[in-house]
Formats: structure tokens, sequence, C-alpha cells
């Protein structure tokens, strides 16, 4: 197997399935040794990878994949928690890549090679940049260097949530309806709920990811989202609320960098529980499976 289209048909597959099988004997690449579990005992990441060949595989269990993106494409049809492909990198020429690329190519190349422009360009990152590109099953993220030259491949199966935020995005004109000026002391009462109060808590306690500086301005900006969303709501403009949100994720990724990837575990899921919460209570229609942070978030 040795064109990207077979590996990107591999995405929701079991690794017990035979073009799994076939796939790692194929390249030698060997099963995932280590498991991490979460805290019901599912496992949510493994990772194995042959550097000869240039491929590495993220992979996640049954129970939580089928909770992300619902059914796999192969599967035993057992209830083991067996590991589905959810992701995997290119990362050596050996490799075919997609669109002709080739490692090397400059932004615009990419660009053109790919037929469409970047969805998304991550803030700076220790070795470059990447570049993400949307498509309907599948997200493709092009790491390129500080001379914007592409360095690598990363493709992630596109989820339950995104999929359902991209359709989401393509209905923002019906949207309108749905806002309430009427709630704006609602949301404007999430000024109050600022998941920098659990923070300032867990730093009195001794935490040493967090400190003063990465609190208060954290806090500044969550305040400005919120006055945001106030005005829009006012003006019932759902579209603009909409895309506050990646506005401020991108602030927040900034912010993250700045301060040495202090947002951990509990910060990510206390700042997306606020963020998706406060756009909810402007009357935005947004269901409990959807995450408007999560194709912006660096964090």
């Amino acid at each position: 197997m040795r064109d990207f289209n077979d590996l990107l048909e591999l995405l929701g597959c079991s690794i017990e399935s035979e073009k799994m099988r076939s796939f790692l004997r194929v390249h030698q690449i060997p099963p995932p040794q280590r498991l991490s579990m979460d805290t019901l005992g599912r496992v949510y990441h493994a990772r194995t990878s042959n550097a000869s060949s240039g491929i590495i595989l993220r992979f996640e269990g049954r129970k939580r994949y089928i909770l992300g993106y619902g059914p796999p494409a192969a599967d035993s049809g057992d209830d083991s928690d067996e590991l589905i492909l959810i992701e995997f990198d290119v990362c050596d020429d050996s490799f075919p890549l997609p669109f002709n690329l080739t490692f090397g190519d400059s932004a615009d190349t990419i660009v053109t090679k790919i037929g469409r422009k970047a969805k998304e360009k991550s803030a700076e990152q220790s070795y470059g940049s990447a570049w993400k590109f949307q498509f309907d099953d599948f997200r493709l993220m092009a790491a390129l260097n500080k001379q914007l030259q592409l360095i690598w491949i990363r493709v992630f199966k596109m989820n339950l949530s995104e999929k359902s935020r991209i359709e989401l995005q393509r209905q923002l004109r019906d949207q309108r309806k749905n806002i309430k000026p009427e709630n704006t002391e609602t949301v404007a009462a999430f000024k109050k709920k600022l998941p920098t109060q659990a923070w300032k808590k867990r730093l009195a306690e001794g935490d040493e990811i967090l400190n003063s500086r990465n609190i208060e301005e954290t806090e500044t900006i969550l305040v400005e989202f919120i006055d945001k969303l106030v005005e829009y709501t006012i003006a019932r403009k759902a579209s603009n609320i909409f895309n506050a949100v990646p506005k401020l994720t991108r602030i927040i990724n900034k912010l993250n960098v700045k301060f040495d990837d202090f947002i951990d575990s509990y910060e990510r899921e206390e700042l997306c529980a606020f963020i998706n919460e406060a756009v909810r209570a402007t009357g935005f229609n947004l269901t409990d499976d959807v995450d408007l942070t999560e194709e912006y978030r660096d964090w």
C-alpha cells in the first residue's frame, strides 16, 4: 500500500481490520506499545511509528471513538475497546504526499497544489507554523518551517462536532431569528462566571503553571468577549456572535504561547465550556456536541 488515498481510507478503521494489519505489516510499523487511558478506563491515545517509513499513526479506543466520530469504518464487531485510527503524520518523502506536494514546497505552491486556501493558520510554533485545510471528512495540516516551506503533514479524521460546526456555519442566516435581545443581562452575567475564578483558587493551592499575570490577561480578554456578545445580541447579529469565537480563540492561542503553554486539561475544559455556554446564552442554537473553539485552538 503505497498510495496516500489508501492511507486516507484507513481513517476510522480498527487496528484489528485486515486492511490495517496489512498496512502495518508492509510498512513494518509495530502495534502501539503504550496506551493512555481516561478516568473511565477508556483508551484515548495510542501512538506508533516507523522512522524509516516516515509515517506516524495515532489511534483512539473504540468506546471513545463512537462517541466522537460515530461507528468505525471497520472493526471486529465485538465490545472490546480496540484501537481505531483517527490521525496520521507523513514526515518523510519515502511515502507519496497528497496533491503532488513535495517537502520544501513554498506556502504559495501548497495552496496552488491543494486548490484551496488554508482555513486556519496557527500562531508561530517552535518549528514554524501550521496551515490547516478543510475537506468533507478530514482536515489536512501542513507544517511549515520558518521559511514557510513544507516539512511534514498531518491528517485528522473529522469528528461529529466538527461536522456539526461546519453545517452550523452554513446555516448562519437562519440563526438570526434565535438571537434574543432580552437575554443581554444573562449574557453580561457571564463576566461573574469567569473560569479564572477557579484558576485563582488553584494558584492559591500551589498550582505552578498559573500565575497572576496569565490569569489577569485571560480575564481581560474574556470580559471583552462577553461585552462583544452583549453588543451582538442586542443587534441580533448571529454571524458576529459565531465569528467572535475564532477571534477569541486565536487571541488565547497567542496568550498561551506567551506564557509557556499554561493552559492544561482543566483550563482547556473550563475555557471551552465558558465560551460555548456564553454563545448559547445569546439564544444561538448550539447543540451540546458542538465546540466552536475546537477548529481554531492550539491549546
